[in-house]
């Protein structure tokens, strides 16, 4: 019977999630004109070029663009050149968001179909009304697959710890302030090591390859 229920919540899941995905490509074409797509697309372009981060580019929202250069210099390979640039960074903004979707979802099937909602309501918000790869955008993706990561370690806890840090530091590249967090967990693990108490053993598993 349990079996049947979560084959019944996992068909539910996907056609949530792929329902969400058509739209969203379907929107692709059109975007929010309102936001600066094609400023956060050119900061790429420019590192792209040669450009140095921080030495000849002074916007304080550069170093997303850095998360996002790879994807970029695969879209212009694969285009030959910058034609349809916006378009095939809206279209890639879609497949990753529906990459975390996917993994939001998988993360907390467990607690049912409020997991579907989950997953379903991040699938369909815009953070900043921008559909490519941004600081807001990526920001936020990277939040939720290092939160996840490190509340749903699973039975591999060193490696989900790991790659929990890559995205924590992947996050605080499209947003600094949020590198406080590291160092209030850190302080908050060395008074738990000085007063000897358990109250955060996993936190002290964790921090190592967290690091």
């Amino acid at each position: 019977m349990r079996q049947n229920h979560i084959r019944t919540q996992d068909i539910a899941a996907v056609a949530a999630i792929l329902a969400i995905l058509l739209l969203n490509l379907w929107k692709a074409h059109y975007g929010f004109p309102a936001r600066d797509e094609t400023f956060v697309i050119s900061l790429a372009h420019r590192f792209w070029q040669g450009d140095l981060p921080v030495f000849q580019e002074w916007n304080n929202s550069q170093f997303s663009a850095i998360l996002m250069l790879p994807f970029f210099s695969l879209i212009v390979k694969f285009n030959g050149g910058m034609e349809g640039i916006v378009l095939a960074s809206r279209i890639l903004y879609v497949i990753l968001n529906c990459c975390i979707a996917v993994f939001l979802y998988l993360k907390t099937r467990k607690y049912g179909p409020a997991s579907i909602a989950a997953a379903s309501i991040f699938f369909l918000f815009t953070f900043g009304q921008s559909m490519v790869p941004n600081y807001n955008t990526l920001g936020l993706m990277c939040v939720i697959v290092y939160s996840l990561l490190l509340l749903e370690p699973g039975k591999h806890l060193w490696l989900s710890c790991f790659l929990a840090g890559i995205f924590y530091a992947a996050s605080v590249l499209c947003t600094p302030y949020l590198a406080f967090l590291y160092f209030f967990g850190t302080l908050i693990l060395l008074i738990s090591l000085i007063r000897h108490s358990e109250k955060h053993a996993y936190g002290r598993k964790a921090w190592l390859p967290f690091t």
